[in-house]
């Protein structure tokens, strides 16, 4: 950005990202049609995998339990106004970006929520269009995706200590669901040496747990081959946040470059 400080709009995107031919002139035309229109975006999309475990982690993105409110990102959604984009597919008028002194790069994540929180509380709006595409690479399992997933919540505290303050209450409890889910699963066991009825309530969340997810999983999955897959993909982009969220409250030191590192 400092080095095409004249340029009109930023675009952002990941590296193990490629954009559609027509993205940047889709982005464009959005911009004119919609001059209130302050940042774009648009879905990205998995590659139809052969393979199983690529596949399994791009169904689960489809779920709610993994994307959450971004689930829409994940496919090919129709156009809105929004409240959140990501920088891997993610267009901003250069005046914006410049007003409100670009990204925080002191977050190892969500650098991409705390941008559009702070153009909406600029006043400016963000818009996702259906046409600015571009395909985004899912990691494999079970190593490579638990460790984005552990990542993604490990930077979730830092993010709401500094950007708290532009951020609904509904978008902070919902990050930190992950974190009570692992909590509750990993103690909830220990009730039986105390209260056997409070242990049955345990288990019967639980099992109320595992079956949402088999919905999911069901809804996901294109085959019988891919539900085993697809369960384990969902269990581990739901949780994984959570893991990340408690070990960076245990002040556990994680080197994000080397850690975070996509695979080749």
């Amino acid at each position: 950005m400092e080095q095409f400080s004249t340029a009109n709009y930023y675009a952002f995107i990941d590296s193990d990202a490629q954009p559609r031919k027509d993205w940047l002139t889709s982005a464009v035309a959005a911009f004119n049609n919609f001059p209130d229109i302050y940042a774009v975006g648009g879905p990205d999309v998995s590659p139809n995998y052969p393979g199983l475990k690529r596949k399994a982690v791009a169904n689960a993105f489809t779920s709610f339990l993994v994307s959450g409110p971004r689930t829409f990102m994940k496919t090919m959604s129709s156009s809105r106004l929004v409240t959140d984009l990501r920088t891997c597919n993610l267009i901003v008028k250069a005046e914006k970006i410049r007003e409100i002194g670009g990204f925080d790069e002191t977050l190892p994540v969500g650098e991409d929520s705390a941008l559009c929180q702070q153009i909406i509380s600029s006043g400016g709006k963000l818009y996702f269009a259906a046409d600015i595409v571009v395909t985004h690479h899912a990691r494999s399992l079970v190593g490579p995706f638990l460790r984005q997933r552990i990542t993604a919540g490990y930077g979730v505290p830092l993010l709401i200590s500094k950007h708290g303050d532009t951020l609904s209450w509904f978008a902070k409890g919902f990050r930190y669901l992950p974190f009570f889910a692992v909590l509750f699963l990993a103690l909830g066991g220990s009730f039986i040496f105390f209260s056997i009825p409070l242990f049955y309530l345990w288990l019967g969340t639980v099992l109320i747990y595992f079956a949402i997810v088999t919905i999911s999983t069901l809804r996901c999955s294109a085959s019988m081959r891919e539900i085993p897959y697809t369960a384990l993909a969902i269990i581990i982009g739901n949780l994984g946040p959570g893991i990340g969220i408690l070990l960076s409250h245990c002040k556990m030191i994680i080197h994000i470059p080397s850690f975070y590192r996509r695979e080749h």
